[in-house]
């Protein structure tokens, strides 16, 4: 694959993407092809600003190609590109979920390094559960859907919050840190439920609250399978601890690839602050 001007590489705790700056008209590039190319785990297209006030518009696109609603690390690799020497202020930005903005905390040294950005995530839509109540009681803990883990690392706060934050998330509260057995075995089983058929699928959480002000998280994602981390997933799993009065409003989420942060204020929206870096791979 030919090297482009256009195309560029970012980091955001752990997940890495191709940036594509469209801003000139160019049309979108095969997001498949990126990923397969590059081993990423998504595209962000920057385009031109549809909505009055945006400096950008953003798209997002899964490994398979499928777009994204939202994205929360790719949209501050996309503040961090835009705005290299925080002196912008607030930047917004048009997304598929609504108007973003972001602003650059702390910008990346002369020698390079991660920006540090905080973006708004909007505000969370709590899902309802299934009509049924034993919905998913073949995915829970001995057919309960509610009850003692009788599989470890799984709690017994009964079936996944379903949350949505721009993208549709099924969170599930453990009562320890999440295993690679259990991420791995309910991940794609939960998302190939019927009940998510019409949101295409649906991102997993696995949260374990180590502390009121800290949750440990791995999220198995749609078009993607695990990932290192997710930005959305932080928020939908923090506004889900939030609503069971597991944590505070202001939460440190650990995932494998980094440290993130989430805020989210009474009545308000969320608030996602963490790194995002511009990487030195082949494009």
């Amino acid at each position: 694959m030919n090297r482009s001007p256009d195309l560029a590489l970012w980091h955001g705790a752990g997940n890495t993407f191709v940036l594509h700056d469209g801003r000139r008209g160019d049309p979108a590039p095969d997001a498949a092809g990126l990923c397969a190319a590059y081993g990423v785990d998504g595209v962000v297209a920057i385009r031109p600003p549809s909505t009055p006030g945006a400096i950008a518009a953003v798209a997002f696109f899964n490994p398979d190609g499928a777009p994204a609603g939202a994205c929360g690390n790719g949209l501050r690799c996309v503040a961090a590109a835009l705005d290299p020497y925080g002196d912008r202020g607030s930047l917004t930005l048009d997304t598929p979920a609504g108007l973003r903005t972001a602003t650059v905390l702390t910008p990346a040294g002369a020698e390079g390094g991660a920006a540090e950005v905080r973006v708004s995530m909007g505000r969370p839509t709590f899902r309802p559960a299934p009509a049924d109540p034993l919905a998913f009681a073949d995915l829970l803990p001995g057919g309960r859907p509610t009850g003692n883990s009788d599989r470890p690392g799984l709690a017994a706060f009964g079936p996944p919050i379903l949350v949505d934050v721009g993208n549709p998330h099924a969170v599930l509260l453990l009562d320890e840190p999440p295993s690679d057995g259990l991420v791995g075995d309910l991940g794609p089983r939960f998302q190939a439920h019927p009940h998510f058929e019409a949101t295409g699928g649906v991102n997993v959480g696995f949260a374990h609250v180590r502390r009121p002000d800290t949750i440990e998280l791995r999220v198995y994602e749609r078009g993607a399978g695990e990932t290192a981390s997710c930005g959305t997933g932080a928020c939908a799993a923090v506004a889900a601890a939030i609503v069971v009065r597991r944590c505070l409003r202001s939460v440190t989420v650990a995932t494998r690839g980094g440290l993130l942060a989430v805020e989210w204020p009474e009545e308000g929206e969320l608030f996602l602050t963490g790194p995002a870096e511009r990487g030195s791979g082949p494009i």
